[in-house]
């Protein structure tokens, strides 16, 4: 796990639910990590929370100017 999501992704997610984003609102995207994080054996966990590794955002240019 800890791939990033894409601008595109993202954008093509809510227009697929008709969700339209205004000024102030904030998103959650449900990634099912979670879930899959909880599923891990203890030690599976351990490793993973210090990898630093987690499903985000993409870092990029087009995030960043998102408004």
């Amino acid at each position: 796990m800890g791939q990033p999501l894409a601008f595109d992704l993202v954008q093509k997610s809510l227009y697929a639910q008709g969700i339209e984003l205004r000024t102030g609102d904030i998103a959650l995207l449900h990634t099912g990590w979670g879930e899959w994080f909880l599923g891990l054996e203890e030690a599976q966990k351990h490793w993973q929370r210090d990898s630093g590794r987690a499903t985000g955002m993409a870092q990029s240019e087009e995030f960043v100017d998102w408004a």
